[in-house]
């Protein structure tokens, strides 16, 4: 049981590490790739990660009942014919085929939008889409879902794996989307700053050119006085 808890925390920090900034660069100069190829490379590392954890989880702790911390956190294994958390029992066909369903619309999103290029966009739907494919093989392998997870103190439903990374990529599919928002106000603001800007200094270059034409046109007409003063001043002096 150590063997198989120390494999699942050491693929739970490898998968961490891919939110690292660093981390990904380094990936990305060795692997020699477009950013997009190593996206799909993170994308497929981290849904067969999610699948195998899953599926070793479940086959571990089928069967078993035990307390694991007192009455806070049990192992209960558990057949589930509904959804996530135990929700709506009995409707299997219809939960394989919103399943295939959901995972075509993922992967036509991830597929289809530039956004697609973030890190934290690949990993959460990696993980929603690793979510729905670990309780979709349990669907159609055994017409139930086998959860083990209980949190007894709480009278919370019992749940597994899958259960849990589904629900932290679409946490984390949130929270991009809000970093996403403000990103791209933050964008939008720059912008009008920057349009602003140029306009003023486009309207200072403006101002001083006419300023000197004026100037020039003011010149000329006070010279042109002066030399009718000076003109009419020779002839007074000649009379």
């Amino acid at each position: 049981m150590a063997q198989y808890l120390g494999f699942i925390m050491v693929n739970c920090c490898l998968i961490s590490n891919l939110f690292d900034k660093d981390f990904l660069s380094c990936y990305y100069s060795v692997m020699k790739l477009e950013k997009h190829h190593i996206n799909w490379i993170v994308f497929a590392a981290v849904v067969v990660a999610c699948i195998l954890l899953d599926q070793i989880t479940k086959f571990c702790f089928e069967g078993m009942e035990t307390s694991l911390i007192g009455n806070f956190l049990w192992i209960t294994s558990t057949r589930n014919e509904g959804a996530a958390f135990s929700m709506l029992e009995g409707a299997r066909w219809w939960f394989v085929a919103f399943s295939f369903v959901a995972m075509a619309v993922l992967l036509f999103v991830i597929f289809a939008r530039k956004i697609s290029e973030k890190p934290l966009f690949v990993v959460s739907i990696a993980l929603v889409f690793g979510g729905i494919v670990g309780n979709l093989i349990d669907r159609i392998a055994f017409g139930y879902v086998r959860d083990f997870i209980d949190f007894r103190f709480s009278g919370f439903a019992i749940f597994n794996f899958a259960d849990s990374v589904l629900c932290v990529g679409c946490a984390l599919l949130v929270l991009f989307l809000i970093l996403w928002n403000i990103e791209d106000i933050k964008k939008k603001k720059e912008a009008v700053k920057a349009d602003t800007q140029t306009q003023s200094e486009a309207l200072g270059t403006e101002m001083p050119a006419e300023e000197g034409e004026r100037d020039k046109e003011v010149e000329g007409s006070v010279a042109e006085d002066n030399g009718e003063i000076a003109t009419r001043a020779d002839k007074d002096g000649g009379q």
